[in-house]
């Protein structure tokens, strides 16, 4: 028997008076205030030509790789290693370069285009929830209350902008995931959910398509197989003829298509997109940690969802009303989703090198989670027996209390739009990599490589998830069991021709961190020179890279015809040197010191140098060079360490001890030319002091070829 609506639902959106739509716009304010800076933000980001992110140029890279039709998922090998996603992304970024060229600017611009079509979900989601309070359930008119829920939803994800360090707009998967989530799932929600009536039959295109559009989402990334399951869940539960059409399309798109790609790459792409994680570290306490950083983060959006799910059960429950029970269910849903977020967010957590980024499907769901609870909130106070002035106070109650959290959300857009010297640091560094006769490994920023007109080669984190991998999977119990415990052979775990290639010093110049741990297959290279913040094009989002070393072949120092050495320290002991204390040691050495900790050091010619760091910074001493005279127009020396003002100098001492010149570094392990023209203390007996008086934080000096120059 069909159920008659009773007077007070009939119709419960509202229809709002023209004078109090300017007091509605107000509630909207601080919605609109938080799309204002993300606008800002992206407007100044987009078109940046270098890396926001330190893993965007090697998405671009996987790109130009489909565009050129070689293979993406193959053994891992310098030349080149996938990240451990699914293709999806890449694949789209590639689609779409031929009539816009591949670069940062066309990544970034799918992933916004993405992010306007999940606000665009959003707002249509408020629209639709609003309208089953109508006889109908279909939408009728223009609902201002759900278009300020929605607005305010909006406004919510995009407080996470700051939070993931501003990973929406970059040229990486997630926006494109979430966008495409959030559209396969409300389309179930208001298609096979809403309107079972309408899917009796068992073959339903609408919910297939849908069921697919979930299933391509997993090939932009795995995490989208959580959501997957917790949809199908729902159809199970409120409408079971639709769980069927939409567990074959999702599992034909889903695992027939992840079948067809594994045996097209050989196995090489279920080893990435899962195996591979597999052989990662996790962690328990990451995972639960993970659900206390979200409630400090974002309690509006947690409150939210538990409420939109507690509202929603007591709704369906006590409803008296078909179009109350409709709205309940639409509370539960989205409730429903965003905990299925907030799982996701914990799980990617707990594996290795996770950042913020993996709480985007949370923050995205729990926006949408803030517009259903505040469009909604109107039909089901209405099943409850609530008037209409009852029902618009509850919205205008609720919507203020997320007005108010989300007007207290403050951040500033510039700063995470790169400036102009980053700009143009990034535009000397492919000048740099392009002045090389020969290639030029750059692992951290292989798309420069692309821009200079090189080859670009394995991006850093591929050999990070290869080099990395554990051989077991098994817990100690399960291997003290004899349990059957998997795993990796050596040689995947291994990155073919990396090491050979650096050995034999094929490249004309290697780019990598500092620290990194490759420096030591760099023996036939010298560390040349170090690009900080203000030569180097530092990424905005994630992962920092701050600094990187340059290691060129070593070459022996050729000085000109008219000069001649005075001090090139390749003898480990100094012949006629006097040393005082014990910071210089016993005499040149040949790399930093490891034991007290010191950086790499680089800048200096041949096989060693002069360096006061013996006993860390602590240690004091002078080293007195023999006398010697000038007999040139220029006196040379490469110089590194503290300043002058930390009480470290090289200084030319004439007779009666007179200073005649004085020089230090610049607080830098990378060792700094300085030229003293000395043409007027020609016929001059002078020595050369290397003093470190200090014992704070770069009180040490680095000091190699002291030459002359001009005879």
């Amino acid at each position: 028997m069909s159920e008659t609506p009773s007077p007070q639902t009939h119709d419960s959106r509202e229809t709002t008076p023209g004078r109090w739509r300017l007091a509605w716009l107000l509630l909207a304010v601080p919605g609109l205030v938080q799309i204002w800076r993300l606008a800002v933000a992206v407007w100044g980001r987009v078109g940046y030509g270098y890396d926001l992110e330190w893993m965007e140029g090697g998405v671009l890279v996987q790109a130009l790789r489909i565009t050129g039709g070689d293979p993406i998922y193959q053994a891992p090998s310098i030349d080149y290693i996938p990240f451990l996603y699914p293709p999806g992304y890449s694949a789209v970024v590639a689609a779409l370069s031929w009539p816009f060229g591949l670069g940062h600017p066309l990544g970034r611009a799918v992933s916004v285009a993405a992010l306007l079509g999940a606000f665009g979900v959003i707002y249509v989601l408020g629209q639709t929830e609003a309208a089953h309070g109508s006889r109908r359930g279909s939408p009728q008119g223009f609902d201002v209350a759900a278009a300020v829920a929605a607005t305010l939803g909006i406004g919510f994800v995009i407080t996470g902008y700051p939070f993931t360090e501003a990973w929406y707009d970059i040229a990486r998967p997630d926006s494109l995931l979430c966008a495409l989530l959030l559209a396969g799932t409300f389309g179930l929600r208001h298609h096979a959910l809403t309107h079972p009536e309408d899917t009796e039959r068992w073959w339903q295109p609408r919910v297939a398509g849908f069921a697919a559009l979930l299933g391509l989402a997993f090939f932009v990334k795995q995490t989208a197989v959580l959501f997957v399951v917790a949809a199908g869940l729902g159809l199970l539960i409120f409408n079971w003829r639709a769980f069927f059409v939409y567990t074959a399309s999702s599992g034909v798109v889903g695992l027939g298509g992840t079948a067809l790609g594994t045996w097209w790459t050989d196995g090489y792409l279920w080893r990435y997109i899962f195996v591979y994680h597999q052989r990662h570290e996790t962690s328990s306490k990451r995972f639960w940690n993970a659900f206390d950083t979200l409630w400090a983060e974002f309690p509006a959006l947690c409150l939210a969802a538990g409420l939109a799910v507690a509202l929603g059960i007591v709704g369906r429950i006590t409803g008296q009303s078909r179009a109350g029970r409709r709205a309940a269910d639409g509370l539960i849903y989205w409730g429903w989703l965003a905990a299925v977020g907030a799982f996701a967010g914990a799980t990617g957590m707990a594996t290795q090198w996770a950042v913020s980024n993996t709480f985007m499907p949370f923050i995205f769901f729990g926006g949408a989670a803030v517009a259903a609870v505040g469009s909604g909130l109107g039909t089901w106070a209405g099943s409850l027996g609530a008037g209409r002035r009852t029902r618009t106070a509850v919205r205008v109650v609720v919507l203020s209390a997320l007005g108010i959290v989300l007007w207290q959300v403050d951040w500033a857009p510039q700063k995470w739009v790169p400036s102009q010297d980053r700009s143009k640091a990034g535009d000397a560094l492919v000048e740099r990599i392009a002045s090389y006769e020969g290639p030029v490994f750059t692992p951290y920023f292989p798309w420069y490589n692309h821009l200079a007109g090189k080859r670009a080669w394995v991006h850093r984190m591929g050999i990070t998830d290869t080099t990395s991998l554990q051989p077991y999977r098994c817990d100690k119990r399960a291997k003290q069991k004899r349990l059957i415990c998997p795993t990796v052979p050596e040689d995947e775990r291994d990155v073919a021709g990396l090491r050979t290639s650096l050995r034999e010093v094929t490249f004309d110049a290697v780019m990598l961190r500092p620290f990194d741990p490759l420096r030591r297959h760099l023996d036939g290279y010298r560390y040349a020179d170090e690009l900080g913040p203000e030569r180097f094009p530092t990424p905005t989002t994630g992962y920092k890279l701050r600094r990187v070393g340059i290691w060129e072949p070593e070459r022996p120092k050729k000085l000109p015809e008219n000069a001649r050495m005075l001090f090139d320290f390749e003898d480990s002991r100094l012949e006629d040197w006097q040393l005082e204390g014990s910071a210089w040691g016993r005499g040149p050495v040949t790399s930093a010191l490891r034991g007290p900790g010191q950086q790499p050091v680089g800048g200096y010619f041949g096989d060693r140098f002069m360096n006061s760091f013996h006993g860390g910074d602590a240690s004091t001493g002078v080293a007195t060079s023999p006398r010697f005279t000038i007999d040139g127009a220029t006196l040379h020396l490469r110089i590194g360490g503290g300043t002058l003002d930390d009480d470290v100098e090289a200084v030319l001492v004439g007779p009666e001890g007179r200073t005649l010149r004085r020089a230090a570094g610049a607080r830098s392990e990378m060792m700094r030319p300085v030229e003293w023209n000395v043409s007027e203390l020609k016929g001059t007996e002078v020595r050369l002091e290397l003093r470190d008086r200090s014992s704070k934080g770069w009180g040490h000096l680095l000091v190699d070829s002291v030459w002359l120059e001009g005879r």
